[in-house]
Protein backbone atom coordinates (compact mmCIF):
# COMPACT_ATOMS: atom_id res chain seq x y z
CA UNK A 1 0.00 0.00 0.00
CA UNK A 2 1.33 3.40 -1.04
CA UNK A 3 0.15 6.71 0.14
CA UNK A 4 0.38 10.40 -1.36
CA UNK A 5 0.17 12.79 1.43
CA UNK A 6 -0.71 15.32 -0.86
CA UNK A 7 -3.23 14.05 -2.40
CA UNK A 8 -4.54 11.82 0.06
CA UNK A 9 -4.58 9.16 -2.18
CA UNK A 10 -3.76 5.57 -1.20
CA UNK A 11 -3.17 2.67 -4.16
CA UNK A 12 -4.05 -0.51 -3.18
CA UNK A 13 -4.08 -3.99 -4.65
CA UNK A 14 -7.08 -5.96 -4.48
CA UNK A 15 -6.26 -10.09 -4.44
CA UNK A 16 -9.21 -12.21 -5.18
CA UNK A 17 -8.26 -16.37 -5.37
CA UNK A 18 -10.10 -18.57 -8.18
CA UNK A 19 -9.14 -21.80 -8.15
CA UNK A 20 -5.60 -22.29 -8.00
CA UNK A 21 -4.84 -18.55 -9.25
CA UNK A 22 -4.82 -15.29 -7.52
CA UNK A 23 -5.59 -12.43 -9.30
CA UNK A 24 -4.46 -8.41 -7.97
CA UNK A 25 -6.04 -5.46 -9.24
CA UNK A 26 -5.30 -2.34 -8.34
CA UNK A 27 -7.78 0.07 -6.11
CA UNK A 28 -7.44 3.81 -5.28
CA UNK A 29 -9.17 5.02 -2.23
CA UNK A 30 -9.81 8.55 -0.55
CA UNK A 31 -11.43 10.36 2.20
CA UNK A 32 -13.78 12.41 0.41
CA UNK A 33 -16.29 15.17 1.65
CA UNK A 34 -20.37 14.82 1.25
CA UNK A 35 -21.58 18.45 2.91
CA UNK A 36 -20.44 19.63 5.92
CA UNK A 37 -21.06 16.68 8.39
CA UNK A 38 -20.76 13.70 6.28
CA UNK A 39 -17.47 11.82 5.25
CA UNK A 40 -16.69 8.97 3.51
CA UNK A 41 -14.28 6.79 2.05
CA UNK A 42 -14.24 6.58 -1.67
CA UNK A 43 -12.99 3.62 -3.79
CA UNK A 44 -12.40 3.12 -7.29
CA UNK A 45 -10.54 0.97 -10.57
CA UNK A 46 -8.87 3.24 -13.09
CA UNK A 47 -10.12 2.56 -15.93
CA UNK A 48 -9.13 5.02 -18.35
CA UNK A 49 -6.48 2.34 -19.20
CA UNK A 50 -9.10 0.37 -20.50
CA UNK A 51 -10.06 3.44 -22.89
CA UNK A 52 -6.17 4.48 -23.77
CA UNK A 53 -5.53 2.51 -27.53
CA UNK A 54 -2.02 2.63 -26.41
CA UNK A 55 -3.01 0.39 -23.16
CA UNK A 56 -5.95 -1.15 -23.63
CA UNK A 57 -4.61 -4.66 -24.52
CA UNK A 58 -1.22 -4.54 -22.61
CA UNK A 59 -0.18 -8.17 -21.51
CA UNK A 60 -0.75 -7.76 -17.98
CA UNK A 61 -3.37 -4.73 -18.18
CA UNK A 62 -6.34 -4.19 -16.22
CA UNK A 63 -8.22 -5.02 -19.25
CA UNK A 64 -6.42 -8.33 -19.93
CA UNK A 65 -6.97 -8.94 -15.94
CA UNK A 66 -10.36 -8.14 -15.82
CA UNK A 67 -11.31 -10.81 -18.88
CA UNK A 68 -8.63 -13.36 -17.15
CA UNK A 69 -10.45 -13.32 -13.71
CA UNK A 70 -13.75 -13.91 -15.48
CA UNK A 71 -12.84 -16.46 -17.64
CA UNK A 72 -11.25 -18.32 -14.45
CA UNK A 73 -14.73 -18.10 -12.85
CA UNK A 74 -16.58 -19.93 -15.37
CA UNK A 75 -14.14 -22.55 -15.56
CA UNK A 76 -14.52 -22.75 -11.44
CA UNK A 77 -18.49 -23.40 -11.73
CA UNK A 78 -18.23 -25.27 -14.53
CA UNK A 79 -19.62 -23.08 -17.19
CA UNK A 80 -17.48 -22.66 -19.54
CA UNK A 81 -19.75 -24.40 -22.18
CA UNK A 82 -22.53 -22.48 -21.07
CA UNK A 83 -23.07 -20.50 -24.48
CA UNK A 84 -25.30 -17.41 -22.42
CA UNK A 85 -22.05 -17.08 -20.24
CA UNK A 86 -19.74 -17.69 -23.01
CA UNK A 87 -21.44 -14.57 -24.94
CA UNK A 88 -21.33 -12.42 -22.10
CA UNK A 89 -17.38 -13.05 -22.27
CA UNK A 90 -16.86 -12.37 -26.18
CA UNK A 91 -18.80 -9.45 -25.72
CA UNK A 92 -16.44 -7.79 -23.28
CA UNK A 93 -13.56 -9.51 -25.52
CA UNK A 94 -14.93 -7.27 -28.02
CA UNK A 95 -15.29 -4.25 -25.94
CA UNK A 96 -10.92 -3.41 -25.78
CA UNK A 97 -11.20 -3.55 -29.95
CA UNK A 98 -14.03 -0.79 -29.49
CA UNK A 99 -12.93 1.29 -26.48
CA UNK A 100 -11.11 4.39 -28.65
CA UNK A 101 -14.27 4.43 -30.80
CA UNK A 102 -15.22 7.62 -30.98
CA UNK A 103 -18.86 6.01 -31.59
CA UNK A 104 -21.47 6.85 -28.47
CA UNK A 105 -21.23 3.58 -25.94
CA UNK A 106 -23.06 2.05 -23.79
CA UNK A 107 -19.78 2.62 -20.87
CA UNK A 108 -18.63 5.98 -21.40
CA UNK A 109 -15.44 7.54 -19.81
CA UNK A 110 -15.42 8.03 -16.29
CA UNK A 111 -15.25 11.83 -15.59
CA UNK A 112 -12.28 12.68 -12.42
CA UNK A 113 -12.64 16.28 -12.40
CA UNK A 114 -10.07 18.26 -9.68
CA UNK A 115 -11.68 20.88 -7.82
CA UNK A 116 -11.06 24.22 -10.05
CA UNK A 117 -10.43 22.37 -13.58
CA UNK A 118 -14.42 23.42 -14.35
CA UNK A 119 -15.39 27.32 -14.54
CA UNK A 120 -19.29 27.51 -13.46
CA UNK A 121 -21.49 29.40 -16.20
CA UNK A 122 -24.66 30.79 -16.10
CA UNK A 123 -27.68 29.18 -18.33
CA UNK A 124 -31.11 29.16 -18.51
CA UNK A 125 -32.77 25.46 -19.15
CA UNK A 126 -36.41 25.79 -19.89
CA UNK A 127 -38.87 24.25 -17.50
CA UNK A 128 -39.99 21.29 -19.37
CA UNK A 129 -36.39 20.50 -19.79
CA UNK A 130 -35.83 20.70 -15.90
CA UNK A 131 -39.26 19.01 -14.99
CA UNK A 132 -37.99 15.80 -17.48
CA UNK A 133 -34.38 16.04 -15.71
CA UNK A 134 -35.91 15.54 -12.08
CA UNK A 135 -37.74 12.91 -13.24
CA UNK A 136 -35.41 10.99 -14.65
CA UNK A 137 -33.38 11.24 -11.39
CA UNK A 138 -36.20 11.08 -8.96
CA UNK A 139 -37.27 7.21 -10.27
CA UNK A 140 -33.77 6.15 -10.65
CA UNK A 141 -34.14 4.54 -13.84
CA UNK A 142 -30.87 3.28 -15.73
CA UNK A 143 -32.96 3.15 -18.92
CA UNK A 144 -34.51 6.49 -18.75
CA UNK A 145 -30.77 8.13 -18.00
CA UNK A 146 -29.73 5.86 -21.35
CA UNK A 147 -32.70 7.17 -23.39
CA UNK A 148 -32.25 10.75 -22.24
CA UNK A 149 -28.49 10.36 -23.46
CA UNK A 150 -29.43 9.14 -26.84
CA UNK A 151 -31.50 11.56 -27.75
CA UNK A 152 -29.11 14.49 -26.34
CA UNK A 153 -25.94 12.89 -28.63
CA UNK A 154 -28.88 11.98 -31.09
CA UNK A 155 -27.94 8.60 -31.20
CA UNK A 156 -28.64 6.65 -34.46
CA UNK A 157 -31.33 4.39 -34.75
CA UNK A 158 -32.16 2.01 -37.57
CA UNK A 159 -35.90 1.99 -39.37
CA UNK A 160 -37.65 -0.41 -38.68
CA UNK A 161 -36.90 -2.46 -41.90
CA UNK A 162 -33.20 -2.60 -41.57
CA UNK A 163 -33.16 -3.89 -37.47
CA UNK A 164 -33.50 -7.51 -39.00
CA UNK A 165 -30.41 -7.18 -41.08
CA UNK A 166 -28.51 -5.30 -38.06
CA UNK A 167 -29.38 -7.87 -35.68
CA UNK A 168 -28.65 -11.05 -37.58
CA UNK A 169 -24.86 -9.22 -38.39
CA UNK A 170 -24.47 -8.84 -34.47
CA UNK A 171 -25.32 -12.42 -33.89
CA UNK A 172 -23.31 -13.63 -36.86
CA UNK A 173 -20.21 -11.65 -35.55
CA UNK A 174 -21.11 -12.98 -31.86
CA UNK A 175 -21.86 -16.40 -32.09
CA UNK A 176 -19.15 -16.99 -34.85
CA UNK A 177 -16.78 -15.76 -31.62
CA UNK A 178 -18.35 -17.79 -29.31
CA UNK A 179 -18.19 -21.11 -31.40
CA UNK A 180 -14.37 -20.18 -31.95
CA UNK A 181 -13.94 -20.32 -28.13
CA UNK A 182 -16.31 -24.02 -27.99
CA UNK A 183 -14.14 -25.18 -30.34
CA UNK A 184 -10.53 -23.83 -30.92
CA UNK A 185 -10.13 -22.43 -26.81
CA UNK A 186 -8.52 -19.16 -26.41
CA UNK A 187 -6.47 -19.12 -29.76
CA UNK A 188 -9.64 -19.52 -31.98
CA UNK A 189 -11.26 -16.69 -30.24
CA UNK A 190 -8.38 -14.27 -30.51
CA UNK A 191 -8.25 -15.03 -34.52
CA UNK A 192 -11.42 -14.16 -34.69
CA UNK A 193 -11.21 -10.89 -32.92
CA UNK A 194 -9.00 -10.09 -35.50
CA UNK A 195 -11.17 -11.03 -37.89
CA UNK A 196 -13.37 -8.59 -36.50
CA UNK A 197 -10.87 -5.66 -36.24
CA UNK A 198 -10.63 -6.09 -40.31
CA UNK A 199 -13.96 -6.35 -40.84
CA UNK A 200 -14.47 -3.16 -38.85
CA UNK A 201 -11.75 -1.11 -40.79
CA UNK A 202 -12.92 -2.42 -44.05
CA UNK A 203 -16.76 -1.77 -43.94
CA UNK A 204 -15.93 1.97 -42.19
CA UNK A 205 -14.25 2.55 -45.34
CA UNK A 206 -17.10 1.35 -47.81
CA UNK A 207 -18.21 3.83 -49.85
CA UNK A 208 -22.30 4.11 -51.04
CA UNK A 209 -24.11 2.49 -48.28
CA UNK A 210 -24.49 4.03 -44.99
CA UNK A 211 -25.88 1.32 -43.62
CA UNK A 212 -22.80 -0.52 -43.15
CA UNK A 213 -21.13 2.58 -41.34
CA UNK A 214 -23.98 2.65 -39.26
CA UNK A 215 -23.97 -0.71 -38.21
CA UNK A 216 -20.37 -0.85 -37.62
CA UNK A 217 -20.47 2.50 -35.30
CA UNK A 218 -23.47 0.90 -33.31
CA UNK A 219 -21.94 -2.11 -32.73
CA UNK A 220 -18.63 -0.31 -31.86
Amino acid sequence: MSFNNETSVRKLTARIDVGVRTFEFPLYARPLQLGQDCAINDYWMDTSTIRRPAKRLEPGGLAESILAFRYAVLEVHGMQRDHEELANYVWAKFYPLVASSKTLQDIYLDAFLKSGSTIPEDFEVDDETRLRIRKIAADRDSASVRTELDRLFERFQPEADDKPGFQKACHHWLGNGVQSLLEKGQDGLENHLQEVVGWMARYRRKGGDDRVRHFVNMFS
